[in-house]
């Protein structure tokens, strides 16, 4: 049958079906929105904190987008397995800057700029007699009210990172959404609004700043899920028009955006994958010197690693660490002692604090802790352990997370000068690292040892489960 021969009353019909169709489709889009597998596990989880690393287009605003509108409207699929609320929520979405949010976190939830109803959240749960929008920012809205499935409205609130810590302050909050990375302020004060409703915190983001502190803690807490989204787990993407996209780029930035993994990033001191450095622990051979460098804390931690020296293969291990705030030379002292070795400290321990009769050097000798004036010449210390990291001779023990995590964020960043400088931040246990090694000449053994009783043990970290076969 041609459609002359379509009877004009089921034409009329059909073509009425179609706008009617083509209208749900536009104005409820989290109906028809159907997650890859990697984006499903990403929102079936139910950790309070989880994260949606992700490559530039793959879907990872659009699918916390998705999730959000859920929470708002408690309107779940048959298959949702991730968090629900039976009860109106309040959520806040932030993101970099306030026309960022708009254009992208907005328009995935409310739709087109001047087209409300045609992202995420459906056309009939939203209130637009309640929305409120920002002043002097077209279309941008600040707050907006959203009909829940069990009765009464869900809030929706949106911010961005330039609008200042203090902006973040005040309200108890269900839900929070950050796209893209956070500053560290921002991030503490918004943990702060869920503590008394249980709330959960959701990431997407690309790690273009490399290994920073909060992409170092996302990724090593357990407790925090994580989920990897990259350009294979998708299938909406042209790689060829992509790989030209990247065409120019810096491997690291490449990586960061193609798989959403961060890499050494510019400015990290110890441009080194960890498996090159790190090993499982073991019994040091008792013939080999120890030596160890202290940090001495004033206005921040005490820090003391001990290194051991293998002189017959000339491999260094940093094998213990200590770090600790708040205490006294004498509780620090009585700690170190145990490792019965000498410590090299910063040159500068041995001049008198103003308006003090005594150094902090001579307070630790006090307490009997050898000590003795190391070298504290940076650059020069860095480049023998990157010297030594190149060589496959430098090595840190499983067991010292804390120097681990310190090496991560060791970090370069530019003056006023235009010149790279050490960010002087959570490095104590660096700076005792470094006294250490630029001591080493001067390390020593644990008491004396006959000749006979040495045995020469041959240790090949390559062995180890971080070095590989």
């Amino acid at each position: 049958m041609g459609m002359e021969e379509v009877p004009k009353e089921a034409l009329e019909r059909y073509l009425a079906l179609g706008k009617e169709l083509k209208f749900i489709r536009e104005t409820s889009a989290n109906k028809f929105f159907k997650p890859y597998d990697k984006q499903r596990q990403f929102l079936h989880s139910k950790n309070k904190i989880k994260v949606l690393f992700g490559a530039n287009q793959v879907g990872k605003t659009h699918t916390e987008a998705y999730e959000v509108s859920l929470h708002l409207t408690g309107e779940y699929p048959d298959d949702w397995r991730g968090v629900r609320f039976d009860r109106p929520v309040v959520i806040w979405v932030a993101g970099e800057t306030t026309f960022r949010v708009r254009d992208t976190m907005q328009v995935k939830l409310f739709g087109e700029l001047g087209n409300l109803g045609t992202g995420m959240i459906p056309l009939g749960n939203i209130d637009e007699s309640k929305i409120i929008n920002k002043p002097g920012i077209p279309f941008a809205i600040d707050k907006g009210r959203i009909k829940h499935k069990s009765g009464g409205d869900s809030e929706i609130q949106f911010f961005s990172y330039d609008m200042g810590r203090k902006k973040f302050q005040g309200s108890q909050v269900s839900w929070i959404w950050f796209d893209e990375e956070p500053p560290d302020e921002i991030y503490g004060e918004c943990k702060m609004r869920l503590l008394t409703t249980g709330g959960h915190i959701a990431f997407t983001f690309t790690p273009l700043s490399g290994i920073t502190p909060l992409y170092d803690h996302l990724t090593h807490k357990e407790e925090i899920h994580k989920t990897w989204l990259t350009i294979d787990d998708v299938k909406h993407l042209n790689l060829k028009e992509i790989d030209q996209l990247y065409e120019g780029m810096s491997e690291s930035e490449k990586t960061a955006r193609k798989y959403g993994v961060a890499t050494q990033g510019s400015g990290k001191v110890f441009q080194f994958e960890e498996h090159e450095y790190i090993t499982e622990d073991f019994e040091i051979p008792p013939h080999w010197r120890k030596i160890g460098g202290l940090d001495i804390g004033l206005n921040h931690p005490t820090a003391a690693v001990m290194l051991a020296i293998d002189d017959q293969a000339g491999c260094f291990y940093i094998c213990q660490e200590y770090e600790q705030g708040g205490e006294s030379p004498i509780s620090h002292s009585a700690y170190l002692k145990n490792w019965r070795i000498e410590f090299a400290i910063d040159p500068n321990a041995f001049n008198r604090e103003i308006g003090s009769k005594i150094s902090p050097a001579s307070l630790y000798r006090s307490e009997g802790l050898r000590v003795f004036r190391g070298i504290n010449d940076v650059q020069p210390s860095i480049d023998k352990i990157r010297m030594l990291m190149s060589e496959g001779r430098f090595w840190i023990f499983e067991s010292c997370q804390k120097l681990i995590k310190e090496m991560r964020m060791y970090r370069t960043k530019e003056g006023a000068d235009g010149k790279q400088k050490i960010v002087k931040i959570q490095d104590d246990l660096v700076d005792a690292m470094r006294y250490a090694v630029m001591s080493s000449d001067k390390a020593g053994m644990y008491g004396k040892i006959e000749s006979s009783d040495i045995k020469v043990v041959e240790f090949r970290p390559s062995n180890s489960k971080y070095g590989g076969s």
